[in-house]
């Protein structure tokens, strides 16, 4: 059965029966296909294509064209042609084209027409609307009363495909159940019957694994078997009083919008329905408390610069939608804020703040230039250093020097036939491993391999300084002391008889 619409309504034409837009129509260009019901084609024309618009239908008995009974007697019908006003009549002769006469049918309110048949026109009555008025009647016109019918028209579905789209991944931790449930029965009216079990199978896998797993062995064949089993799966478990408390205790996070927090509040808001629902039939003054106990929650557990701003008002929907209101113009605040607040102090610009100027940025990397051949140094002065090959980066038990001496200290020694000893650790011959003084570092010339008392760089040092003539008020030491001393009396003597 095709079907088509003209000005809002809907009509029927039986199979094979489709009239089409004929471009060459000179009545109404906009005709579409219209369906018509319960007529019967009759001199048809061999030479005209089945799908022309110039073929020829006449009702079925008593039956009703449109909204119009066929009055007996009457060959030619003139219809409206807009559906609000009769006065546009077109004059259409039976046996002649059926041109725009389908597309013509008037579906317009439950009152009573006079319609007005002239057989002065094509031959036969001309059907013609006075509506409630005679003054512009013909002569010769016949006057006859139509009553218009309502039709109810077929609904307007859409694709399984396109109804399925509409119904999102439910999970727990993202979507409520109820706000899935919501969705699915929004999708679930825009489809046809005949397709709403298939539309079932489908909804059950938009569900996750774990509900799926669980519903796998009960028998859903409708869409309320399928909440039911859903409910109880998600069912918080805790009682009326206790979720009316935690709805009483919700507060808006400081990140959080308002819109997901009117959501936790519907959400709550839902299951206390539900854990009623689990006693009995819910009476309506306690849904009418529980949504006035979502709206008090609601308002009370906004921030505080939202919920000063909104209205004194009792409905819930109207009241997220003002905090959302306030909500985005807090945010359009902020961003001025933030634009006014860059300004730079280093380059006296305002399309950015201090912290992110590049002139800073480069004063940064040129000072850090500087510094690095000094890092660098201290990175270099910092490594350990190498007691046997005096390389810096590694120690004398890792150094692969040392070990090339060894092995070729131990194969001379094999060649010769010396049996010294030789350390593994320093590769010395002089001693073994044991008695090995490498890890001591002397006092006094910061060198391995003895104590200060056995340095001989202080010894050296310290016989230089006894050898040096004193300087200044330097203490004398006693032989000086004695040298410097009085001359004995043999000297006196020798000294008088020289100058006598």
């Amino acid at each position: 059965m095709t079907s088509g619409l003209r000005s809002g309504k809907n009509y029927k034409l039986p199979e094979d029966k489709t009239v089409t837009k004929d471009e060459n129509n000179k009545l109404d260009e906009q005709v579409e296909q219209v369906e018509l019901d319960e007529f019967e084609e009759e001199n048809v024309n061999p030479f005209l294509p089945k799908n022309s618009l110039n073929r020829s239908f006449s009702k079925k008995g008593e039956t009703s064209i449109g909204t119009l009974k066929k009055v007996e007697g009457v060959n030619d019908l003139s219809l409206s042609e807009d559906p609000s006003s009769l006065s546009n009549t077109k004059s259409i002769p039976s046996g002649d084209s059926l041109e725009g006469a389908a597309s013509l049918i008037v579906i317009n309110s439950e009152t009573e027409k006079t319609l007005t048949l002239d057989p002065t026109q094509h031959g036969g009555d001309h059907l013609n609307n006075n509506s409630h008025s005679s003054n512009n009647t013909p002569e010769n016109t016949v006057q006859r009363s139509f009553v218009e019918e309502p039709i109810i028209t077929m609904s307007t579905y859409i694709k399984l495909k396109d109804a399925i789209a509409i119904v999102p991944i439910f999970n727990k931790k993202e979507l409520g159940l109820e706000d899935f449930l919501e969705t699915v029965d929004y999708a679930n009216d825009l489809i046809s019957s005949a397709e709403k079990p298939t539309f079932l199978k489908l909804v059950q896998s938009k569900i996750g694994s774990e509900a799926r797993k669980a519903l796998k062995d009960a028998k859903i064949d409708t869409l309320a078997k399928l909440k039911e089993h859903l409910r109880a799966l998600y069912n918080s478990g805790l009682s009326v009083s206790s979720l009316q408390g935690l709805l009483a205790q919700q507060m808006q996070r400081e990140n959080e919008s308002v819109l997901a927090f009117a959501n936790r509040i519907r959400d709550l808001g839902n299951q206390i329905i539900q854990a009623q629902e689990c006693k009995g039939e819910v009476p309506e003054h306690f849904k009418e408390s529980t949504k006035k106990s979502q709206e008090e929650s609601f308002r009370n557990g906004l921030l505080d610069e939202i919920s000063v701003r909104l209205p004194a008002t009792n409905d819930l929907t109207e009241l997220i939608k003002e905090a959302i209101r306030v909500e985005k113009a807090i945010n359009v605040k902020r961003e001025m804020r933030k634009r006014l607040e860059k300004y730079c102090s280093i380059c006296k610009r305002t399309n950015h703040n201090t912290e992110n100027c590049r002139q800073k940025l480069v004063a940064v990397i040129t000072s850090g230039n500087t510094n690095n051949s000094q890092q660098k140094s201290q990175q270099k002065s910092a490594k350990p250093q190498c007691d046997h090959c005096k390389k810096l980066g590694h120690t004398i038990d890792k150094c692969f020097k040392r070990a090339y001496d060894l092995a070729n200290a131990a194969q001379a020694q094999t060649e010769t036939g010396d049996n010294k000893p030789t350390c593994t650790k320093c590769g010395k011959t002089n001693h073994t491993t044991d008695r090995c003084l490498n890890h001591i570092i002397c006092n006094f010339c910061k060198n391995r391999g003895h104590y200060e008392k056995n340095c001989i760089t202080k010894k050296k040092a310290e016989s230089k300084n006894s050898q040096a003539p004193p300087q200044g008020n330097a203490p004398r030491k006693d032989n000086e002391e004695k040298s410097h001393s009085l001359p004995e009396q043999s000297d006196l003597l020798t000294e008088l008889l020289s100058t006598l």
